[in-house]
């Protein structure tokens, strides 16, 4: 699932749900799988570095905007079309 809201013009924002199918370590970016429209299309994610001060310690974090989602919520499936659905 995707967590930044910075490709809208791609029609994909937070939450959007994707699927990783390349990781490039060395140049730091992720190509995920995005439905869009109807259609699929790849998108490379790179990494975001956030800057930020814990007890007058300048820190910083690298991440890809990336969370895993193996499970939606009722709330998030509202309006999907899903292919198989399985209920516990």
């Amino acid at each position: 699932m995707y967590l930044n809201n910075s490709l809208i013009s791609h029609g994909i924002c937070n939450g959007t749900i994707g699927v990783v199918t390349d990781v490039n370590p060395l140049e730091d970016y992720a190509r995920i799988a995005f439905s869009v429209r109807g259609s699929l299309v790849d998108i490379d994610i790179y990494k975001h570095t956030y800057h930020f001060n814990i007890n007058g310690n300048n820190c910083n974090r690298s991440q890809f905007p990336l969370q895993n989602s193996f499970a939606l919520t009722m709330h998030k499936t509202q309006g999907l079309t899903l292919p198989r659905v399985s209920s516990t």
